[in-house]
């Protein structure tokens, strides 16, 4: 199912940006995903048998159809398809380092299109063999999907997910000097509150290189980019790593399911969808989200206190992270790490009170500057909150599914080029949901490229400025807030 590496795509069309069009019913390139052609060139005869299934380590091979995937759909019997073949993991779900809730999201499914644009080449040769179960017949791929798989492979062809080391040098020059600056207007000068506003900027504009070191979009080695992100970035912004990825490995997979998606669920403080006005129960978090008083009386007002939420929803975050280190979920071998680190960052933060004359001085400085970080949350909610929400899985009917059911749920904020420092690849949200490994800088370029396929399709692409995204936003849930005070019919 997969092209050999030394195979290459033709390229007889070219889109009206200029870039190529790779023929209909090109294949995914899976070996090649991450950092790159380069480095998955090097599977030996007897590797490719093995993950065939053909050589002599290899399991008998069992003829399966998805039907009896689909019969091991729970965390305690997980079975996956990917290109064809059947997969157990239920042994395996607890060790996944994206966490277990993304793929308990896909159990009895097709995971072909989630699992090669998630992981690695290595992990065909180092994991999957292992957990192999028997081939499957799988169906009949659309012309979108095919175009879609095809688009990723000659993004890898063009050397689009190879990462620009000047980008990335040029950013922690840009992220060091908002730092130094924010602590030096702190404790050297008058201009402290000055100072809190800058932080908040720092807090807002470095969450954007940790969102790429989470996906191993920079080094595109698990290992180096989770040092990088819990050195740097808990220490620096007190939001454990471990927690984000995984939350939004759960997100990415199942985006805007009332039950499998933790970026939806904020009872009682928000309902996004009149889906989630009766409460419900978290796959996630294995709990009830009830609809309680508290929680009707809030959400009557959440279109009002929306960005007040917004201000402060970072202290959740924090709170979020320690719960996650001090967890059973959290990833074995890093919580010393995660605790040590982001200890680290209540120490300097708690040491900068020292330069204040007062406690109320400290506090102002304090709530400013997470009031100012709050831009980030802004950003992040403009892309789903209003977007199509559904119960359950994400819907699987049929071999594009993975792209449709992205592009369903997110929205993307339309911006000129040289404002893309002030979105940090959040504004290319659909791009980045499809091609998660993709470094910030070629999002763009992906974008572009996207657009011109979906209307090649006549598949829908939803895009808007950022004013009309907050208003969009705020209109979503106030029609939850006014649906909430009318009287409901019995």
């Amino acid at each position: 199912m997969c092209l050999p590496p030394t195979e290459r795509v033709g390229q007889p069309k070219v889109r009206a940006s200029g870039a190529p069009i790779p023929p209909t019913g090109a294949l995914i390139d899976a070996r090649s995903m991450g950092t790159v052609l380069r480095e998955e060139e090097g599977l030996t005869v007897a590797e490719r048998e093995v993950f065939w299934g053909k050589g002599p380590r290899a399991k008998a091979r069992r003829a399966l159809d998805m039907a009896e995937v689909a019969k091991h759909d729970t965390r305690e019997d997980l079975w996956v398809c990917i290109e064809g073949r059947a997969y157990d993991l239920t042994k395996y779900a607890k060790h996944h380092p994206g966490g277990w809730q993304c793929l308990a999201s896909l159990a009895g499914r097709d995971a072909t299109d989630a699992f090669v644009n998630f992981h690695p080449a290595s992990v065909y040769r180092s994991q999957l063999p292992a957990l192999y179960v028997g081939d499957v017949r799988e169906p009949e791929t659309t012309a979108f999907a095919r175009d879609a798989r095809a688009l990723r492979t000659s993004f890898l062809q063009r050397g689009m997910f190879e990462t620009s080391p000047a980008y990335y040098y040029r950013l922690v020059a840009w992220l060091a000097a908002l730092l130094a600056a924010a602590l030096w207007l702190t404790v050297a000068t008058p201009y402290k509150l000055c100072g809190a506003v800058v932080l908040g900027c720092f807090w807002q504009q470095s969450a954007f290189a940790g969102h790429d070191i989470g996906h191993n979009a920079i080094t595109h080695k698990r290992s180096w980019d989770y040092w990088l992100g819990v050195v740097l970035g808990n220490t620096s912004g007190g939001i454990s790593l471990g927690w984000w990825k995984h939350t939004h490995n759960a997100h990415h997979v199942a985006p805007n399911s009332v039950e499998h998606d933790p970026d939806n669920q904020h009872l009682p403080v928000f309902a996004v969808n009149e889906l989630m006005a009766d409460g419900f129960f978290s796959e996630f978090h294995g709990a009830e989200f009830p609809f309680t008083r508290a929680a009707a009386a809030l959400v009557r007002w959440q279109h009002r206190t929306y960005y007040l939420v917004m201000a402060f929803a970072r202290f959740n975050l924090y709170a979020q992270s320690w719960a996650h280190v001090l967890s059973a979920d959290c990833a074995r071998g890093w919580r010393r790490a995660e605790v040590g680190t982001l200890a680290g960052f209540w120490l300097w933060l708690a040491a900068v009170a020292w330069c204040f004359e007062s406690w109320g001085g400290y506090v102002a400085w304090l709530v400013l500057a997470h009031a100012a970080s709050g831009l980030l949350e802004v950003q992040i909610t403009l892309s789903h909150f209003a977007e199509e929400v559904y119960h359950g899985k994400p819907h699987n009917d049929d071999s594009d599914e993975w792209y449709r059911n992205q592009l369903r749920t997110t929205l993307d904020i339309e911006c000129p080029a040289w404002l893309d420092w002030l979105h940090g690849g959040l504004q290319f949200q659909a791009a980045h949901h499809l091609w998660p490994r993709l470094p910030r800088h070629a999002l763009r370029q992906a974008t572009n490229e996207l657009r011109e396929l979906c209307a090649e399709h006549g598949v829908p692409y939803k895009a808007m400025g950022f004013v009309a995204a907050n208003r969009r936003v705020c209109a979503a849930l106030r029609s939850v807030a006014v649906a909430e005070r009318t009287p409901k019919r019995a």
